[in-house]
C-alpha cells in the first residue's frame, strides 16, 4: 500500500497539501485555544467579579433597609414609650399601648415583605412579640436569647449570625438595636431576615458556572452557607474547613482571582467585602467547568475546520488528478510495454502535444518501436540460452550420478575386501593344513588323533570362508540392486536396508571423523518405490551432514527415523550439527548454492535431493535448522 502510495505523484500532491492544511490547522486550533481561554477566563473574571458586587450590594441593600427599619421602630413614639413603660409581665397585654404597637410592626412589615419577622423586647419583663401575633411566655429570657449579646455590646444596629428564631423555627439573622436612656438598655428593636430568602439574591446573579457562594461574618463564621446547616455552627477558622487554607485570601482579598486546589480540584477563589457589615461574599468556580466550556466551543471550531480540511483536501486531489490524468495513461502503456503487449500505440493525441506530455509520449512510442524491433532476436538468444542451461544442467546430474554410483562402488569394494581377504587366509591356512597332512599320510606316519584335527581344522577353514564369501556375496548383491537400477524403475523396496546400503557404502567417511548413524526404521516397511533415487537422497543427505554439518568436529551423530501417517511414508532426518543460518536455509535448493565452494563443492546436493524428491519420488521435503542445533529434514512419500 505505502508502495503504491509513493510511486503515485497525485496522491503524494494530494498528501503534503492536506498535511499543511492539516498543520495549519492544528497551529490555528492551539492559538484559537489559547485565545479561548485567555478570553473566557478575563470574561469569567470580569463577570465574577461584577456578579460578587451585586450580590454585595444586595446584601448591604438588604441589611441597609433593615437598619431602616430598625430607626423606623426606634423613633416610634407609640413603641418607644410602650418599651419605656412595661415592666412586668402582667402589663404587656393590658398596656394601652399594647394594640397600636402591635398595628404598628404589622404595617412597617407589610411594606418590607422581603423580612421574615419585626419584633421588640423588653429585658425588665422579659417579653418578645412580633408582627406575626407571637408572644413570648413567662418563662422567656432575653438575656439567653443569641441576639442579646451582639446588641448590647453595640450602639448602633448591630448584625447578628445565623441562629434559630424560637417562634418560627426558621433560620435567621437579626439586624438589632439596643434603646438606650442615660445608659440604661429599656428595650430592643429588631428585623429577622430569613435565611432562605439569601439563596434568591445568590440565585438571581448565577453565572452559570455551577459556582459556590458564600457569605462570610468578620470572625470567620458562614452567614450563608449552600447547606443551610453549616451555616449555623461552622466557620473557615477551623481547621477541619475546606476554606481554612485560604483564611487569608479570604479576609484581605481585594477582588482578585486567586487560583486555588480544594478536594483535588482546580477552582478560582474570589473574595470580596460587604462594607456595611464588614463581611465577605466568597465565590468558587471550578476550572473544570470552565475549561469544558471552552473545549465544548473549541471542539466545535476544530470539527468544522477539519470538514473544511476535508473538503479542501477532495477538490485538491479532484484538481491534481485532472492535471496528472495524461501520466497515468503513459504508466499504463509503460505497463503494458513490460508485459510485453507491444502491439499497442501511444494515442496521437498524447504524441502531437506540444508540451512535456508530448515529449514523453513520443520517448514512449520510440520505446515500443524499439521493443518490437529486437524482440524476435532476444527470443531466440533466450531461447538459446535456456537450452544450453538445461543441456549443462542435466550433464552435472549425469555427473553427479556417476560420481554417487562411483562413490558407492568405492566403498563396497572396501567393504568386500575384508570378507575376500579372510577367505584367502582360511584357504592358505588349509593348503597348508593339507600339505602336512597328505606328507604324513604318504609317509605312513598318520595317526588317528592327526586325522581327527585335520578334519577339525578343515571344518573350521570351511565355516571361516563360507561367512566370508556369504558377506561378499552379499555385499555384491545390494550393490547391484543400487548401482544398476535407475531413477525409473520401480521396485519393492525395504526403507531400512537402503538406509544400511547406503551406511556401509559410506563407511570409511563416516568412521574418519567417529560419527554415527542411526538406523531407527522399522524392518516393515516396505513399498513401491525408486530404490536409485532413495539411494541417491540419503547420500547426498549423509554427505551434506559429514562435509558441513561435522566440519571441524568428531563424532556427530545422525538419526534416521520413519513411520506410515495418512498413506505416506514419512522419513525424518536429524543430525546434531552446525545447523543452518536463515541466509542458508532460504538458498539451501538453489542448484549451485554452497558455502563451501573453496573445499571443491560444487552445491548440487540439497538441489538434487529436492528434485528427486519432489519429482521423481513424487513427495515433499520440509527442512527446519538452528544455528549451532543441527537440522531437521522431513520427507514425505507416497505409500504406492
Amino acid at each position: 500500500m505505502l508502495k503504491k502510495f509513493n510511486k503515485s505523484i497525485d496522491r503524494r500532491i494530494t498528501f503534503f497539501v492536506a498535511l499543511v492544511l492539516a498543520c495549519s490547522v492544528a497551529i490555528i486550533g492551539v492559538l484559537v485555544y489559547r485565545f479561548l481561554y485567555d478570553t473566557a477566563t478575563d470574561q469569567l473574571k470580569e463577570t465574577a467579579l461584577l456578579q460578587t458586587q451585586a450580590i454585595s450590594s444586595e446584601v448591604e441593600d438588604l441589611f441597609e433597609n433593615g437598619s431602616i427599619i430598625i430607626n423606623q421602630l426606634s423613633t416610634n413614639k407609640e413603641i418607644d414609650t410602650y418599651l419605656r413603660e412595661v415592666t412586668t409581665w402582667d402589663e404587656i397585654l393590658t398596656h394601652p399601648l399594647y394594640k397600636p404597637v402591635r398595628e404598628a410592626l404589622v404595617n412597617i412589615k407589610k411594606n418590607n415583605e422581603y423580612y421574615a419577622t419585626v419584633w421588640i423586647a423588653n429585658e425588665r419583663a422579659n417579653f418578645y412579640f412580633d408582627d406575626i401575633g407571637n408572644l413570648s411566655d413567662q418563662t422567656y429570657e432575653a438575656k439567653k436569647r443569641p441576639w442579646y449579646t451582639v446588641a448590647v455590646n453595640s450602639h448602633t444596629v448591630a448584625f447578628t449570625k445565623a441562629y434559630t428564631e424560637w417562634s418560627t423555627g426558621q433560620t435567621v439573622l437579626s439586624s438589632v438595636k439596643a434603646l438606650r436612656d442615660s445608659g440604661e438598655i429599656y428595650g430592643f428593636v429588631a428585623v429577622d431576615i430569613a435565611l432562605d430568602t439569601i439563596p434568591e439574591v445568590f440565585y438571581n446573579h448565577k453565572l452559570g458556572y455551577d459556582e459556590t457562594v458564600f457569605l462570610i461574618s468578620e470572625t470567620g463564621e458562614y452567614i450563608y452557607h449552600p447547606e443551610i446547616a453549616n451555616a449555623l455552627d461552622k466557620s473557615i477558622l477551623q481547621e477541619s474547613d475546606m476554606l481554612y487554607p485560604f483564611k487569608g485570601d479570604i479576609f484581605y482579598g481585594s477582588g482578585n482571582f486567586e487560583e486555588v486546589i480544594i478536594n483535588g480540584k482546580n477552582m478560582y477563589l474570589l473574595s470580596y467585602p460587604v462594607s456595611l457589615a464588614n463581611w465577605r461574599v466568597v465565590t468558587l468556580i471550578d476550572k473544570g467547568v470552565l475549561f469544558a466550556e471552552i473545549r465544548g466551543i473549541f471542539m466545535s471550531l476544530m470539527l468544522a475546520m477539519l470538514l473544511m480540511t476535508l473538503v479542501m483536501s477532495v477538490v485538491v486531489r479532484y484538481i491534481v488528478k485532472n492535471v496528472m490524468r495524461p501520466f497515468s495513461v503513459l504508466v499504463n502503456y509503460g505497463n503494458d510495454i513490460t508485459e510485453g503487449h507491444l502491439d499497442r500505440n501511444i494515442p496521437m493525441e498524447y504524441i502531437e502535444r506540444e508540451d512535456d506530455m508530448g515529449d514523453l509520449s513520443k520517448s514512449f512510442q520510440m520505446i515500443i518501436d524499439t521493443f518490437r524491433s529486437d524482440k524476435v532476436y532476444l527470443e531466440e538468444k533466450l531461447k538459446e540460452k535456456n537450452q544450453a542451461l538445461k543441456d549443462q544442467y542435466e550433464y552435472i546430474l549425469k555427473t553427479e550420478k556417476a560420481a554417487s554410483v562411483g562413490g558407492l562402488v568405492s566403498g563396497i569394494a572396501h567393504e568386500i575386501n575384508t570378507p575376500l581377504g579372510n577367505s584367502i587366509t582360511s584357504l592358505s591356512y588349509l593348503k597348508k593344513v593339507n600339505d602336512r597332512t597328505k606328507d604324513h599320510l604318504i609317509g605312513g606316519t598318520l595317526s588317528r588323533e592327526e586325522l581327527v584335527d585335520f578334519i577339525n581344522e578343515v571344518d573350521k577353514s570351511i565355516g571361516l570362508m563360507d561367512g566370508n564369501l556369504t558377506r561378499a556375496v552379499e555385499l555384491v548383491e545390494n550393490f547391484k540392486m543400487i548401482a544398476v537400477n535407475h531413477d525409473d524403475v520401480v521396485e519393492r523396496v525395504n526403507l531400512r536396508n537402503i538406509i544400511s546400503i547406503v551406511s556401509v557404502s559410506l563407511k570409511h567417511e563416516i568412521k574418519a571423523g567417529r560419527h554415527y548413524i542411526q538406523n531407527n526404521c522399522s524392518d516393515t516397511i516396505e513399498f513401491e518405490s525408486y530404490p536409485g533415487a532413495l539411494t541417491r537422497v540419503f547420500t547426498n543427505l549423509i554427505m551434506n551432514s559429514l562435509q558441513h554439518g561435522f566440519v571441524n568436529r568428531e563424532e556427530g551423530i545422525i538419526s534416521i527415523d520413519a513411520f506410515i501417517k495418512d498413506e505416506a511414508i514419512n522419513i525424518l532426518y536429524k543430525d546434531d550439527g552446525m545447523g543452518m543460518t536463515k541466509e542458508v536455509i532460504e538458498n539451501v535448493y538453489e542448484p549451485f548454492y554452497t558455502t563451501t565452494r573453496s573445499q571443491g563443492n560444487v552445491g548440487l546436493g540439497m538441489a538434487i535431493v529436492f528434485n528427486l524428491v519432489n519429482q521423481t519420488l513424487g513427495g515433499s521435503i520440509r527442512l527446519q535448522s538452528t544455528e549451532n542445533k543441527g537440522i531437521s529434514v522431513l520427507i514425505q512419500i507416497p505409500k504406492k
